[in-house]
């Protein structure tokens, strides 16, 4: 039975319901596997890796599948556009639900966790490259440093 309680809030569901349409109108099936996927995705935060959906969805959403079925469910659903992969240069690619609002990351250097900044402050600046006729123009941002937690660690490590 899974063990984890999801915050239900309009967005969240709305976010679900339209990705799991999108799917079925695009002629895939709404397989076990993707409709777990996309509910955990809609409904928590991420960027995750391959192994992390993995065991998220099995510990939350009680489908259990291998690292193949969610690394081919990930990319078929990327190829649709309903998920981005982000790749922050440290090896495993993570995916995340494709929101209707931009965003970037910021990501801890010792734990990896990744947390998501909700505005975009470059905006602008994106405009540029169509005043050098670029078209079709997207830009992406992470910040690297150390978390709160990993910070506070650190410093009781050198007390």
């Amino acid at each position: 039975m899974a063990k984890c309680r999801h915050k239900e809030t309009i967005d969240h569901l709305k976010l679900q319901v339209d990705a799991l349409a999108f799917i079925k109108q695009q002629g895939l099936k709404l397989t076990a596997p993707r409709k777990a996927i996309v509910h955990l995705l809609a409904h928590e935060q991420g960027p995750f890796t391959i192994e992390t959906l993995q065991k998220r969805v099995m510990e939350c959403e009680g489908v259990s599948m291998d690292p193949a079925t969610v690394y081919r469910t990930m990319v078929s659903l990327e190829q649709l556009g309903v998920v981005n992969r982000c790749d922050f240069g440290d090896g495993p690619a993570r995916f995340e639900l494709r929101r209707p609002h931009h965003h970037h990351h910021m990501i801890c250097r010792v734990c990896r966790h990744v947390s998501t900044l909700d505005s975009c402050t470059i905006d602008e600046a994106a405009f540029l490259p169509l005043d050098h006729g670029f078209r079709d123009v997207t830009h992406r941002l992470e910040f690297f440093g150390t978390c709160p937690r990993c910070s506070k660690k650190a410093v009781k490590e050198t007390q």
